[in-house]
């Protein structure tokens, strides 16, 4: 079941959820829909010959005007490696795909949403005239009509589906627009604009087309062809539909994988044969497989198609280099993945690529082609690097203070993302309101832990807590524990300097008198502080961390508790082993 239900996932060549706002003027083109006006009855499609034209040219628009849909859906997703590189596209644009930052006038976002729409009018073209076709033309058959229909219900469902990962709320336009004119202008203007409706509203029309009509009646699956939409098809639309709502129906997800498992489709025997290819122009060899379910196919090099070397090398010249400027590049981490798991399979036939050019072998491991680029590369990656060296070598001549370096280090920071055009206009003012509404709470709370220790000094609270300690025990493990327990309550709600210069007149003395080293103090002093801020229920460091990390502390505390068992053992090692904080010391001679 597990491998089934890879196949329909598949299906969806999977996206980056995002966040975009599309809602323009409708003079601008986002909201467009992009037809040209055929729902009048005189220019309608009403013959058999027509229809099935229709049909093809929805086919067609898939690999023909769609391949940067095709390209730039499988970028958001990165899908042939987790190192995709935009090349020549304007850098901000790919850094904000990467970041999941995707304005309207991006134009990866602008873009996927006008060749949806089109899309979605060459399936309702279909889906519109294909009642007026039965009527007039009685050459259609019953078997066909069903058949065309269910083709082309699955393509606009799959393509309201990715829109809605995209976009959220969409349009759903389910009219052909007659032509507009200025008498029917506020009839027809909504169609031409179409505002969204909810995902839910688009769900429903989903299991009416999909469920209830094209499982029943799509075309069954033709093993020599698979660039048309099948039973496959809509069975795995289905299981994908279900397992993207917000509220899961699993049941129906398996349910909808074993009926997909029942037609014959399965996992190769050989991972490498999906990305096998012939010699000459003669096609891909992996056409056509049983773990296919839907291909949009590209048969020849001459077919007009750049889609083939859009990732990869030219799959019919293999030793060709790269004529173009974008692919996708196998990140380090994906590559050590694939060792990990001792997947040489996959690792040989997606990592390594194979170069009869001179007998070399060129492995991509989120490198450059050559020493040239990796040259360029390094030339470009040296202001970036050069920051540590700025900021410690500062804080080590004594140009500025370690706080000083930090705010140093910010505007290097800056000044870098701008040159390297990673920082716009909109996205500075964003970071400088999300810094500011931070710093803000990282003041307050600094601002509470300040006044909390003036309360503490001016009340004699700790000196008080000193005094009992001396009475409770003379037991010097007795009290480094009790004092590591106060130390770590304090940290928790204190910021470490105001808690330092409160707690080392106090402590410091109690410990000298059992002949404890100053620099063994000062060690666990600050060891316990620091502690005590990634500590609940405060934690001032625990709660910046929480909110920079966009979680919570339910989601953090699971994680930690391994992490405080490790650093709590480090903390007793350090009380009771002097060697462990003073071993260094002595060695180098600073310590008699």
């Amino acid at each position: 079941m597990k491998k089934i239900l890879l196949i329909a996932a598949g299906l969806s060549l999977g996206v980056a959820t995002t966040s975009c706002s599309l809602e323009k003027f409708p003079e601008t083109m986002y909201a467009e829909n992009n037809t040209s006006g055929t729902g009048d009855s005189e220019t309608a499609i009403n013959t058999r010959e027509l229809l099935e034209g229709q049909l093809t040219a929805m086919y067609n628009y898939m690999k023909g005007d769609l391949q940067t849909y095709w390209y730039q859906l499988t970028t958001l997703a990165e899908a042939r490696a987790d190192n995709a590189y935009g090349g020549n596209m304007a850098e901000t644009k790919v850094v904000s795909v990467e970041s999941n930052h995707i304005d309207s006038d991006n134009e990866f976002a602008s873009n996927l949403w006008n060749y949806s729409m089109n899309a979605v009018d060459y399936a309702n073209q279909v889906i519109c005239n294909i009642d007026l076709v039965k009527e007039n033309d009685p050459s259609l058959t019953d078997k066909e009509y069903q058949e065309w229909l269910s083709e082309a219900l699955c393509w606009r469902a799959y393509i309201w589906m990715n829109m809605m990962q995209l976009f959220g709320e969409i349009p759903m336009l389910t009219e052909i627009p007659p032509a507009i004119n200025a008498g029917n202008v506020e009839e027809v203007y909504p169609l031409y604009f179409p505002s969204r409706v909810s995902k839910q509203t688009v769900g429903e029309q989903i299991v009416k087309d999909i469920e209830e009509y094209a499982c029943k009646y799509a075309p069954d699956m033709d093993a020599s062809n698979k660039f048309r939409i099948t039973k496959g098809f809509a069975y795995g639309l289905m299981a994908r539909f279900y397992s993207m709502r917000e509220f899961r129906d699993w049941s129906k997800v398996v349910s909808a994988c074993e009926a997909v498992e029942g037609m014959g489709y399965s996992l190769c025997d050989k991972y490498g044969d999906l990305w096998a290819y012939t010699t000459g122009d003669t096609g891909m060899a992996a056409m056509n497989t049983r773990e296919s379910i839907f291909e949009v196919q590209w048969t020849s090099q001459t077919s007009g198609s750049w889609m083939w070397m859009m990732f990869h090398r030219n799959a019919y010249v293999p030793g060709d280099s790269f004529s173009w400027a974008k692919w996708c590049t196998p990140s380090r981490n994906l590559t050590k993945a694939y060792d990990a798991e001792g997947d040489t399979e996959r690792k040989n036939a997606s990592v390594i690529y194979e170069c009869p050019v001179e007998g070399r072998i060129t492995r991509w491991m989120g490198v450059f082609e050559d020493w040239k680029n990796l040259g360029r590369a390094a030339l470009r990656a040296i202001p970036s690097l050069t920051l540590i060296v700025v900021v410690i070598g500062g804080i080590i001549a004594g140009i500025f203070t370690a706080t000083e370096g930090a705010a140093i280090a910010v505007l290097y920071a800056l000044v870098l993302g701008i040159c390297y055009g990673n920082i716009t206009v909109r996205s500075f003012w964003r970071i400088v309101t999300d810094s500011a509404r931070m710093s803000g709470m990282v003041v307050f709370l600094i601002g509470v832990s300040n006044i909390l220790g003036w309360v503490m000094a001016f009340t004699q609270i700790p000196q008080a807590v000193s005094a009992a300690l001396l009475e409770f025990t003379s037991s010097p493990a007795a009290l480094l524990l009790i004092m590591n327990a106060v130390l770590l309550l304090a940290g928790t709600f204190m910021d470490v300097t105001p808690a330092i210069l409160i707690f080392t007149p106090l402590f410091l003395p109690v410990v000298e008198a059992f002949g404890m080293h100053p620099v063994q103090f000062g060690l666990i002093l600050v060891y316990n502080l620091c502690i005590g801020n990634i500590t609940p229920p405060v934690g001032n460091t625990l709660f910046v961390a929480i909110k920079v990390g966009k979680t919570s502390l339910s989601e953090v505390m699971p994680y930690m508790l391994w992490y405080y068992g490790a650093i709590l053992s480090g903390l007793l090692l350090v009380t009771f082993v002097p060697a462990v904080s003073l071993g260094l010391p002595w060695l180098t001679g600073v310590l008699k």
